[in-house]
């Protein structure tokens, strides 16, 4: 696996405890819900979704 740096970047996040099993029920509709959020309040969403695993 290659590791790579990117740049500072504002982001709107939501922590959330899962399983592998249970992630669909438990993340759902959350990425429609933060964009619509982010619009919301006149952002601009660009780019990829980040998604990180601990």
């Amino acid at each position: 696996m290659e590791k790579k740096t990117a740049p500072a970047m504002t982001v709107l996040s939501k922590e959330v405890r899962t399983t592998m099993k249970e992630m669909l029920q438990n993340i759902g509709d959350l990425p429609k819900e933060i964009f619509q959020e982010a619009v919301a309040a006149r952002l601009h969403p660009t780019g990829p979704q980040y998604w990180i695993y601990t």
